[in-house]
């Protein structure tokens, strides 16, 4: 009775993180390989829990066998993209990250040449796999290695947050526990108890719901006080900012702020130079065409543009560009024309018609100061 209960647990799992990946999809947060390995971790762990389900809920073992290995291969892949994520998420990518790959492949490779041997059937449960030791004991390794990897990652990033507000640092804490606790309980019900021959049904993707109500919570912006923004200022301390303009979709500058003495360059001949720029690139090159500039560099300045559908904001930046700062362009470009959007559809260009114009690239000069 009992485990004809449990054995439907992994669907509030696969509820709970396909929820977050159905999220993270909604709001188009694809754009920078931290938004990415984030989606496709939550995918594989939704993917995980559903492979579970189903192994506990069929009664033919060819089809138990399969989804065996594409069980192992979506917690394979989840723990790598865990580890991606929290990597990405405190520090800047580094031209070894590559070297993360190899594990994994070899990882992958044992799921799907030999250490997966049976599926055993007769328990209240239907299916539990039967494994070569050896390569087992390889691919656990890569598993632990892996998910502690993270686990610290995530430790760093809740003193972080901690030091700039005690609220979020306990949003921060509560996942760092939960990960370790779904780390224990699924070595020992996955694992240990497997090896000991000792015959519990394995429980590791039942556990990953509480990390994953927790994400979510954090996720859904129930307050103005985000854990994102809090490391989006920390890391803020890599470059500076020298000037920030929102600009029409046709070159008109709508507004700008530096912090040059003078005010810098010609505000008019910049707009007007960025889009004449963007016309040549897509006008010459055919394969450009419905592409858009991103990036310009010159030595270590930088002009970084992201686009909106009727406008977009253009920084100028000196040091190094992060993936925060990347998303908080996006968002603030999003938030600036759903507020506007009438208005941007049919612009007199008069600035003053705009709500959220100023504030809206004040706020990118105000990000250092926390941690100043």
């Amino acid at each position: 009775m009992v485990y004809g209960i449990v054995k439907h647990f992994p669907v509030i799992t696969l509820a709970v993180w396909g929820t977050i990946a159905a999220y993270q999809l909604y709001r188009r947060r694809v754009r920078t390989l931290t938004e990415t390995s984030f989606l496709l971790g939550a995918a594989a762990w939704a993917s995980y829990a559903a492979f579970d389900w189903l192994i506990f809920n069929t009664e033919d073992y060819g089809t138990a066998f399969v989804l065996g290995r594409l069980s192992l291969t979506s917690l394979t892949l989840a723990a790598f993209f865990l580890l991606v994520f929290t990597k990405l998420f405190l520090m800047k990518p580094q031209r070894t990250d590559w070297v993360l790959t190899l594990p994994l492949a070899v990882s992958l490779a044992l799921v799907w040449d030999g250490m997966l041997l049976d599926m055993q059937g007769g328990f209240p449960w239907n299916w539990t796999g039967v494994f070569d030791p050896s390569l087992f004991l390889i691919w656990l390794l890569y598993m632990v290695v892996y998910a502690s990897l993270a686990i610290w990652y995530v430790y760093r990033a809740f003193k972080v947050v901690r030091n700039h507000s005690t609220f979020l640092g306990w949003r921060m804490f509560g996942i760092f526990v939960s990960l370790l606790v779904t780390l224990a309980l699924g070595l020992s019900t996955n694992t240990i108890f497997h090896s000991l021959n000792i015959p519990l049904m394995p429980l590791f993707s039942s556990f990953l719901v509480m990390p994953g109500v927790i994400v979510l919570y954090v996720l859904v912006p129930l307050t103005r006080h985000r854990i994102s923004s809090v490391i989006a200022k920390w890391k803020s301390r890599r470059y500076r900012i020298v000037a920030a303009y929102m600009i029409y979709e046709n070159g008109t500058l709508i507004a700008s702020k530096t912090s040059l003495p003078g005010g810098g360059v010609d505000e008019d001949i910049f707009g007007a130079t960025l889009d004449a720029i963007q016309t040549f690139m897509r006008t010459s090159f055919p394969v450009l065409f419905g592409k858009w500039l991103r990036r310009v560099e010159h030595g270590d300045v930088k002009i970084l543009i992201e686009r909106g559908s009727h406008s977009y904001i253009a920084l100028v930046v000196e040091g190094e560009d992060t993936d925060t700062l990347w998303i908080k362009m996006a968002e603030s470009i999003q938030r600036f024309e759903r507020t506007n959007d009438l208005r941007l559809a049919d612009w007199n260009g008069v600035p003053e018609d705009l709500e959220l114009l100023h504030e809206t690239l004040d706020d990118f000069f105000t990000e250092a100061a926390v941690f100043s």
